[in-house]
């Protein structure tokens, strides 16, 4: 089967040409703009990946190649679309080594500002750089300008952020901080660090915890024990710890008098545990017969008076001596006693119970 090639339209007609040089009259009709039509949507479905998204591939750094691979189009196809993404990729990279800067040196001497990409240029000579290539690739919020070199054997890559609208490049990594930095950092824009020696500052205004820990010679420490006829004399003081700095160690009034307070109810109540007055027989007798739902409780009368007679009594010699812990001196001691024992005496079990002493119980 001969090919014929279209070679014009003539008279709602297509004119074709053979091999051989032979011409030829096609009719157009409407069977032939059918078969036309039906052919179109195969050719267009051969091919997955829009015009733009190949664009964008291409934009984000990719090569024709890589597209291919990742796409699975023809390479003809990819390289239809690939031109205007590379020349937009070149103008950045452009763009940016354009971009006026300002060495410190310069700065100071009064010499015109340089551009970006001639002072890394200058720099990558000083550093012997070989294989230096610029380039540029689209991310998501901006672009990114690329330097790729070979410093001896070892390859590299500075990285810089670019807005082009505004001209600012900003380093990205530690090479393109490297390649960034001023010749000449001012020192004073950098604090240094100095040793210090200890100081020998005073530590009396700092809390110390082991202030209120008792010596630890205290258990060894006599501690004199008051004989039981005189509870209220006074007894030698405790062995305390001494005072260490910023501790205040002397109690005022106030703290005293509360102190004395408490001792002397401390001992009274040590001078009588155990002591019981045994009420009669026939007041308890009496006391169950009238109250035969209270017959079973035990009466026990504890008096807190201690009688004028109370230091011959025979049942005090065996009691433990208490320990005394008041500081004050005899005077004030004997003075508080005679006011404690003018005091009038606690109500006992009964005159609570019943109402009336055991004494005058009328039973």
């Amino acid at each position: 089967m001969d090919e014929l090639t279209a070679i014009g339209a003539e008279n709602g007609a297509l004119i074709v040409v053979s091999a051989d040089g032979a011409r030829y009259r096609v009719p157009i009709t409407e069977a032939l703009h059918t078969a036309l039509r039906q052919n179109r949507p195969a050719a267009a479905a051969a091919h997955r990946v829009s015009p733009r998204e190949v664009q964008t591939l291409i934009r984000s750094g990719l090569t024709a190649a890589e597209v291919v691979e990742r796409t699975g189009e023809p390479l003809e196809y990819i390289q239809r679309f690939e031109g205007p993404v590379l020349a937009e990729r070149e103008y950045v990279v452009t763009a940016a080594r354009s971009v006026p800067v300002a060495v410190a040196a310069d700065t100071e001497s009064g010499v015109g500002a340089h551009t970006f990409g001639a002072i890394i240029d200058s720099r990558l000579d000083d550093v012997s750089a070989t294989a230096v290539r610029w380039a540029s690739r689209k991310l998501e919020q901006h672009w990114l300008v690329t330097v790729s070199f070979l410093e001896g054997e070892t390859e590299r890559e500075a990285r810089w952020t670019f807005e082009p609208k505004k001209s600012a490049l900003v380093p990205s990594n530690h090479e393109a901080q490297s390649l960034s930095q001023q010749s000449e950092t001012p020192t004073t824009l950098i604090p240094r660090l100095r040793a210090v020696s200890a100081s020998d500052a005073d530590d009396r205004t700092r809390f110390d915890s082991g202030a209120f820990l008792l010596s630890d010679d205290l258990g060894e420490a006599p501690v004199a024990v008051a004989p039981a006829s005189a509870p209220s004399s006074p007894a030698a003081p405790i062995s305390i710890a001494p005072a260490r700095p910023g501790v205040r160690t002397a109690p005022d009034e106030e703290t005293t008098a509360d102190v004395s307070n408490t001792a002397d109810l401390l001992e009274a109540l040590r001078r009588r545990r155990g002591e019981r007055e045994a009420a009669p027989q026939d007041d308890r007798e009496a006391s169950r017969a009238a109250h035969p739902s209270t017959g079973s409780i035990r009466i026990i009368d504890i008096p807190l008076d201690v009688p004028a007679d109370s230091a011959a009594e025979p049942e005090e010699e065996d009691l433990p001596a208490p320990r005394s812990i008041s500081p004050f001196d005899s005077g004030e001691a004997t003075a508080k006693t005679a006011n404690r024992r003018g005091r009038a005496a606690m109500p006992s079990w009964d005159e609570i119970v019943f109402g009336a002493r055991p004494d005058e119980d009328p039973a």
